[in-house]
Parts: C-alpha cells; structure tokens; sequence
C-alpha cells in the first residue's frame, strides 16, 4: 500500500468519529445546557474540517514532478501542516472566548453540570454492564434532576 492511500485511509476513518462525535456532543451539549460540551463539539468539528484538509493535501502532494515543480508537490504537506496548525489555534481561542463566557455568566457554577455529567456516565455505564432498565433510569432521572 502506497504512503498516501495509508494517510487517506487512517484519516478517512478518523474524520467519519470525529463528525459522529461532532454531533453527539453538540446534542448533549445542547440537551444538557452545557457549554463545555458545546465547545467540545466545536473543537471536534475543527478535527474533522483538518481531516478534510489532511485529504485533499495527500492526494496534492503526492503529484509527480512536472515542468513546474522540478521536485514533485510533496512541500505542500507543509502547506498543510501550516493551515492545520492555524485552524486548532483559532479553534483554541474559540473555544476559550466560549468557556471565559460561560464561567463569567454562570450563577451557580458548575457543580450542576458536574452532577449530571456524572450521573450520565453512571448511567452509560449500567447499561453497556447490562444493568436494569431501572437502574439506567433511576441513573437519567438523576442526571435531569441536578440539570
């Protein structure tokens, strides 16, 4: 298997997580009043924009050499590298803009989104461990509970 069709499957698989995860955040987010997770959402929606990037500049620099690059594309995976480096420093400072306003805005803290982060993952937890339908709701009615 050639290097760039190694690249494009490992970030093709990559990118297909990292939009599912997109959405899963964003309705938890969402679902959940949280913004962290919505900020999470956002960090991995610029994940699978970078993807994209990794995809089209593999294929680009793979190119042989012709008249106009005596050496073949291959400088622009640094092109790449470059837009990919930009892209998680502006979904950085997104984000960070996002949780400075959250925690500026916040009455209470986050000692509710604490509790009900916690209460979700105990109940994800009962039911991959094959727990009752019981225990996963007592689980979820406590996470609706603390939001």
């Amino acid at each position: 298997m050639k290097r760039e069709d190694e690249i494009a499957r490992v970030t093709l698989a990559g990118s297909v997580v990292n939009l599912l995860l997109v959405g899963v955040k964003a309705f938890a987010g969402v679902a959940g009043h949280s913004a962290a997770m919505v900020s999470d959402a956002v960090h991995s929606l610029s994940d699978f924009i970078t993807d994209i990037v990794v995809l089209v500049f593999v294929r680009v620099s793979a190119r042989p050499q012709d008249e106009d690059h005596d050496y073949g594309h291959g400088k622009y995976e640094t092109v790449a590298t470059l837009f990919i480096g930009l892209a998680l420093a502006a979904a950085a400072v997104g984000v960070s803009i996002a949780t400075e306003a959250s925690i500026a805005g916040a009455e209470g803290g986050c000692q509710a989104e604490i509790g009900s982060a916690s209460s979700m993952a105990a109940g994800a937890l009962t039911f991959l461990e094959g727990g009752t339908n019981e225990q996963i709701a007592n689980s979820c009615a406590l996470a609706l509970k603390n939001m």
